[in-house]
């Protein structure tokens, strides 16, 4: 008798080990992980002086925020632990610009970045970009396990 498929796990294995997975609940504590780590060193690194800032102004709907939220939540239950440290990263900027956005009505750049000037959570959600593309494609390459039929 054959059992079906399944079609929701939450101990999805990670690519190129062979008896290990990581579940859903520690892909969401390293996602969780990096959120936050993203926000703290943001807002610190903010609230300390600098020689040039600059505050730009954006006019960004609240919804737009809580779309883009939900998705980056959402890569935690997808196979790959990159996409979580990726989605993590970039939750954590998202969070950070967005609320200082909404609170201050503006995000203070101050990093100078080939004659641009930056922040803490740009930076990590550019990284938190070119991480979950590496999980994705990373995860691409996998062949994936089939349920082998018993007898």
């Amino acid at each position: 008798m054959n059992k079906p498929p399944c079609f929701t796990t939450l101990y999805l294995y990670a690519p190129n080990d062979d008896n290990k997975s990581m579940g859903l609940v520690r892909r969401l504590g390293i996602w969780t992980s990096c959120a936050v780590l993203v926000v703290a060193l943001d807002v610190i690194t903010k609230a300390s002086p600098h020689d040039v800032m600059a505050a730009n102004h954006a006019h960004t709907a609240t919804g737009v925020y809580v779309v883009v939220g939900c998705f980056l939540v959402s890569l935690v239950a997808w196979r790959s632990p990159l996409l979580a440290v990726g989605g993590g990263l970039m939750f954590g900027a998202l969070v950070s610009n967005a609320g200082q956005l909404l609170l201050q009505g503006y995000a203070t750049d101050w990093i100078p970045v080939a004659g641009w000037l930056t922040n803490v959570a740009d930076i990590a959600g550019a990284v938190g970009l070119l991480v979950c593309l590496a999980g994705y494609l990373r995860g691409a390459n996998v062949p994936q396990a089939r349920n082998a039929p018993e007898h």
